[in-house]
């Protein structure tokens, strides 16, 4: 049972510490959650600085980790917008395609690489419509990760008919389940934007 005294208690041991903000980040409430009832129904919390120890008819179950927090949502492209595909992979498989519209058929880029199985092609489109993550991860902790393991790089390029690029790096740890770590940059081709300074002006802003 959580101790009734605040000196008594240790929230690595009796509780989690919840705090509620307002949008310029000062706070709302915060409050201790503790532990389950042992001898019937309810949950321990204590206001943070306060010495009193209340018990709640209803326990709260709260995730902690801050991954399942997250909108797991990455890049959701229609398939109408995707003007350019370019595939760099380490393993061979690479290609360039492009299209003039979305109405007209893919072709390839470059003599030397074959147009892929249509197939093909839409299941990667589709993969860009509905791309999702399950874990986040910062920079130093990948490489860290990826010391000692053996990876496969691909790289992605997917150009819109609005000149927006977007680069996706994957690399598959093939020790690990086939799992994948991905990296993702959006920017503006300038090049081949035809639009106005305005209009340029605005993808800016969205990016």
């Amino acid at each position: 049972t959580p101790p009734e005294n605040k000196e008594d208690w240790s929230e690595d041991r009796h509780g989690i510490s919840v705090i509620l903000l307002r949008g310029d980040g000062t706070s709302i409430l915060s409050f201790l959650l503790g532990m389950n009832r042992t001898s019937g129904p309810g949950q321990y919390v204590r206001h943070k600085g306060s010495n009193k120890v209340f018990l709640i008819p209803e326990g709260l179950s709260i995730d902690s980790e801050a991954n399942d927090w997250l909108k797991k949502d990455l890049l959701a492209l229609e398939s109408n917008l995707v003007q350019s595909l370019v595939l760099k992979n380490e393993e061979g498989g690479s290609f360039s395609i492009n299209r003039d519209s979305a109405e007209t058929d893919w072709k390839s880029s470059s003599e030397k690489s074959d147009v892929p199985d249509s197939d093909k092609i839409t299941t990667l489109l589709n993969r860009l419509g509905k791309l999702s993550f399950s874990k986040l991860y910062i920079n130093d902790s990948v490489s860290q990760q990826a010391e000692g393991t053996d990876l496969i790089e691909t790289t992605l390029f997917v150009s819109l008919f609005d000149s927006r690029v977007y680069t996706l790096n994957l690399r598959n740890n093939i020790a690990s389940n086939e799992n994948y770590i991905l990296s993702m940059r959006m920017g503006i081709s300038l090049v081949a934007s035809g639009g106005s300074e305005a209009e340029d002006s605005k993808l800016r802003d969205e990016m």
